[in-house]
């Protein structure tokens, strides 16, 4: 039991003690339960769903801000988060406060005892219990899926709009060892007749024989849509073609939003012209997504990348920024990810490897990390027993001008990031005072 009135760091060490973040049972018999009991399922304003791979965060991120620019009042669900956990649930781009998921737990909390809730679970429940409390009331909900799609919790809710972001292998365990096997459990999400915008890394035969079975209109990315200049500087959807100024996130997120801002304006809430919105982001930057920090005249890029195709592009990223020159690298990532497929993209990109252990019961340990790059002929390579270690050794060893890349998984860049933060009030004061789409907090 938890005590009432309890702040929210015990509501979370509860939540964790008693339903473990790596316990992973996926179904929707629980939240479906839970979530009818407390009322919480269904919501009069529209709902966009968004599954993937890889880039739904910032998916979500990107449409959230056009929509808000265009006078809309959103809330957006996504995981995991970075910094604080108050990231992962925010009203119209502001992170809710403590007492408002306080307040959602408790709710929650009323209907889940002895129900075996997963720690997502929960706290996907307390997301829709905080949406459907909002004052004012919102006009559109973006929920980002947190694994696979047809037995995800936030699966119970049925969307008005489906965005499918990627298809690549990663959770293969638990989603199927083939791409076409992972759609056809994305593919969960849709419901009949809907609006789907899919990238072109989605499009798969399963995912795309679910779309004709639901008889969902779709817009295909590099079909319908897409950037049809190298610069990204200009947008094309249904022949239309409009210029975009320069941004900073990645460009398959970005165009998968106009797309879903085009679409929902003309079937659901009609929206002011897409080209009146893009200033909204234009110097819009994300948390640990080729998020570049100074620190002490190094340069620390930050990047989530944590499976084989956002490696790749994380690899190609650095090409395009550092040329031939190569940067150092903190690596660390979970043990039941493909951890040869995340390093061979940036083995040509890295001259000095930084390995160390992370504090979380998945992770793979340092001389697992030390033992593949030994195997891939990597000499320079130090193996700290911490991640903390490991950045430390990384900063020794750097100089100004440097480039050090921090990667491997969602943990990996939060314990630096926390750290840097920690360490550096610049920094803190520069980012808590950026347009971070998600905050500090």
């Amino acid at each position: 039991m938890i005590a009432e009135g309890s702040d929210l760091a015990n509501w979370l060490a509860y939540i964790e003690h008693s339903r473990p973040q790596h316990v992973i049972d996926l179904g929707l018999d629980r939240v479906l339960a839970i979530g009818t009991q407390a009322k919480i399922l269904h919501f009069t304003c529209p709902v966009i769903t968004v599954a993937g791979t890889n880039g739904k965060g910032s998916t979500v991120a990107v449409l959230a801000t056009l929509l808000q620019a265009a006078g809309l009042k959103v809330g957006t669900y996504s995981s995991p988060h970075l910094l604080h956990f108050n990231e992962r649930i925010q009203l119209n781009g502001q992170c809710v406060s403590d007492s408002t998921l306080c307040d959602a737990f408790q709710k929650i909390e009323e209907y889940a005892k002895g129900q075996g809730l997963t720690f997502f679970e929960y706290t996907t429940l307390a997301a829709f219990a905080v949406f459907q409390a909002a004052s004012p009331k919102l006009d559109v909900i973006i929920l980002e899926v947190g694994l696979g799609g047809r037995l995800d919790a936030v699966n119970v809710i049925a969307p008005s709009m489906a965005i499918i972001t990627s298809i690549s292998l990663d959770h293969e365990q638990l989603l199927g060892t083939t791409r076409s096997a992972i759609a056809r459990e994305k593919a969960g999400i849709l419901r009949k007749e809907i609006p789907v915008i899919l990238s072109k890394e989605a499009k798969i035969d399963t995912l795309l024989a679910a779309i004709e079975q639901h008889q969902n209109p779709a817009w295909i990315e590099g079909e319908d849509f897409d950037f049809i200049d190298d610069n990204n500087e200009t947008w094309q959807f249904d022949n239309k073609t409009i210029n975009i100024p320069s941004f900073n996130l990645p460009e398959n997120s970005v165009s998968l939003a106009f797309a879903a801002y085009t679409v929902f304006s003309k079937n659901m809430i009609r929206l002011p012209e897409l080209k009146e919105q893009l200033n909204s982001i234009k110097d819009m930057t994300m948390l640990g997504r080729f998020q570049t920090l100074k620190h002490k005249g190094v340069s620390i890029i930050f990047d989530v990348a944590h499976n084989a195709a956002s490696s790749a592009r994380l690899a190609q990223k650095l090409h395009q920024q550092l040329g031939h020159k190569k940067a150092l690298a903190v690596w660390a990532s979970l043990e039941d990810k493909d951890l040869m497929q995340i390093i061979s993209p940036m083995l040509e990109r890295v001259s000095d490897w930084f390995v160390g252990g992370l504090d979380n019961n998945r992770a793979a340990k340092p001389s697992i990390l030390a033992g593949l790059l030994k195997a891939n002929s990597v000499t320079n390579a130090t193996v700290c027993n911490t991640l903390l270690d490991a950045f430390q050794a990384a900063m020794s060893r750097a100089i100004p001008g440097d480039h050090i890349i921090v990667f491997g998984s969602f943990y990996t860049v939060s314990s630096v990031l926390g750290i840097l933060l920690k360490d550096d009030m610049t920094l803190q004061n520069g980012l808590l005072t950026s347009d971070l789409t998600e905050s500090v907090c």
